[in-house]
């Protein structure tokens, strides 16, 4: 039963990682600079697979902050980004928005 529930999880980290990759690609098609969104966002990288889940939730906290367009306009076709932003607009997440808030990336 643990495996399933694993499996679960890895299955809504990935299509977390899908929709993030998704408001980025939709992002740079913009001209906005995603490394440099990565780099404000205090994660390593713009490159969705190469990120820990802590790093796409901390990903996706800034990029609700700062481009809560793009991220609402694409969470309409992911229901597990949906669930992320009910969790960051919730404050359940709020240590990570906080870091955000306060200018900290």
């Amino acid at each position: 039963m643990q495996e399933n529930a694993d499996q679960k999880a890895g299955g809504q980290v990935q299509a977390r990682r899908n929709a993030i990759g998704e408001v980025l690609q939709r992002l740079s098609d913009k001209g906005i600079d995603v490394e440099g969104i990565a780099e404000n966002a205090g994660v390593p990288t713009a490159d969705v697979n190469a990120l820990s889940h802590d790093d796409l939730i901390s990903l996706t906290a800034y990029i609700s902050q700062n481009h809560p367009e793009v991220l609402k306009n694409v969470s309409e076709r992911f229901p597990a980004l949906q669930g992320l932003i009910g969790m960051l607009e919730g404050g359940e997440l709020q240590g990570i928005l906080g870091k955000f808030e306060q200018g900290n990336p």
